[in-house]
């Protein structure tokens, strides 16, 4: 039997929250087997588990699916919404993580599962933590889209209300962009700081807004920069089934330095760029920008 191999780059590709019960949030993932080639078309047994604390942590929720993969060999579910093993999807307290998804597979489309390994949600619990009533106080700070700072070309604001509102980043140029911040001083040290993007394309498919830099302005101590770009600082893919149709994406902020946590007053900027290499090839609008906070 062959071994299936889901890439860790097609991980939480794209993450969806149902806002009425019950939860369910979206995995995607590319299935290619032992011989790195690709599983098209073809039922493959899935078990996921949602594990606290650590990699080899408990099971707080397990479910299994038997989704088919495409013609692309990509196959794409919905957590919370398969056969439940053990647990209760909705009722995970996000606030007591971290968490980390554990994915099993069988490549004949039955029970025969294999680890393959572990993978930390990061920047998914914010949407379906803030779904539960009383666990966020939805403190935001609003971010000026219009203050952007643009770097590079094939970028621009938008000069009208609506669609034509917000900053415009066109498909296969070299587009960055930088936003600053001041932590507030009811922040509580080392909490993840989310970032809420409100966007909308021109058409449809995946875009990638990819890190670009993150550094930390610390009074009366210095800057704090490292090459914790990858992992600090996260937007997941945004997948637009419809054009021109705006959508929420929640991504995070922490320390470019792991051994360093952020701190109330300390002075965040951070930089994104789209990736030159998106499915989409729309124009990519960025209507709103907010850093939400416990």
């Amino acid at each position: 039997m062959k071994k299936v191999f889901i890439l860790l780059s097609a991980v939480l590709i794209a993450v969806t929250v149902w806002s009425q019960s019950p939860q369910k949030l979206s995995y995607q993932a590319v299935i290619r087997n032992s011989s790195n080639q690709l599983v098209t078309s073809h039922a493959v047994g899935i078990k996921i588990s949602i594990l606290q604390g650590s990699a080899s942590g408990t099971a707080v929720y397990v479910e299994t699916q038997t989704p088919t993969s495409n013609a692309n060999g990509l196959i794409d579910i919905e957590i919370g919404g398969g056969t439940v093993v053990s647990g209760n999807f909705s009722n995970i307290d996000w606030s007591k993580g971290p968490y980390y998804i554990k994915t099993e597979s069988d490549p004949t489309g039955g029970v025969s599962y294999t680890i393959y390994g572990t993978s930390q949600i990061l920047s998914t619990p914010y949407a379906l933590y803030s779904n539960k009533a009383g666990k966020l106080n939805n403190n935001r700070i609003s971010l000026n889209v219009y203050g952007s700072y643009l770097n590079g070309s094939g970028h621009s604001f938008g000069d009208g209300f609506g669609a034509n509102a917000g900053l415009f980043l066109n498909d296969g140029a070299n587009n960055d962009f930088c936003q600053n911040f001041t932590v507030p001083d009811d922040y509580t040290a080392g909490d993840t700081l989310y970032i809420r993007m409100v966007m909308s394309s021109t058409s449809t498919g995946v875009t990638n807004l990819l890190p670009n830099w993150i550094s930390v302005a610390r009074p009366g101590v210095g800057f704090i920069t490292g090459s914790n770009v990858a992992t600090g600082l996260n937007i997941p893919a945004i997948n637009f089934a419809t054009a021109n149709i705006p959508v929420e994406i929640i991504g995070y902020i922490l320390s470019p330095v792991t051994t360093t946590t952020i701190l109330p007053g300390d002075a965040i900027s951070f930089s994104f760029y789209r990736s030159n290499s998106d499915p989409n090839t729309g124009t990519l609008k960025i209507h709103s920008i907010e850093i939400i906070y416990k």
